[in-house]
């Protein structure tokens, strides 16, 4: 039985010594994962024209933009796939300003009980998005739960593919 490997160069070069079907198949698994997780992230953000929720009822967009370059968060969503094609990165590009983070997470009260129930590594990456916690913005989640959902659905393919290929 296999161990679990978090390094990442090990993880490629392990697949790297398996059939080409099999890395295929894992190449594949990884593009479709992260299409899906685009493609729900997407759905669930606010797109040109849409409304944030605050304490004080909804805010247009426009009036919370930090700059003058903003692009709504739903068209800011994209993924890469790395030349290996085992790895994959999921991002909102700068473009989209800190208000896509603030969406994600909430802002002020909303951020203390919303990042009560996230992953530690996503709370870390709330805390780059902090200001002074008295914002009212409330948690409108578009990415993690893509992500979580998928990352489960990923993680048992994944596993299928190399049961597989040990037979």
């Amino acid at each position: 039985m296999a161990g679990i490997r978090h390094n990442f160069s090990e993880v490629a070069q392990r697949l790297n010594s398996m059939s080409e079907s099999v890395q295929q198949k894992v190449r594949e698994t990884v593009e479709f994962y992260a299409g899906e997780i685009e493609v729900e992230a997407i759905r669930n953000a606010p797109g040109p024209g849409d409304n944030v929720a605050t304490q004080k009822g909804t805010q247009a967009l426009r009036n919370i933009k930090p700059d003058k370059g903003w692009t709504p968060v739903s068209q800011a969503i994209g993924y890469q796939i790395d030349s290996t094609g085992y790895k994959a990165t999921i991002f909102v590009e700068r473009s989209a300003g800190e208000v896509a983070a603030w969406i994600e997470f909430g802002t002020g009260q909303s951020a203390r009980s919303y990042l009560a129930s996230v992953p530690p590594e996503w709370k870390a990456l709330a805390a780059k998005f902090y200001i002074n916690g008295r914002g009212t913005i409330l948690a409108q989640p578009y990415f993690l739960p893509a992500f979580l959902r998928n990352q489960i659905l990923f993680v048992n393919e994944l596993k299928d593919i190399l049961r597989t290929a040990r037979i």
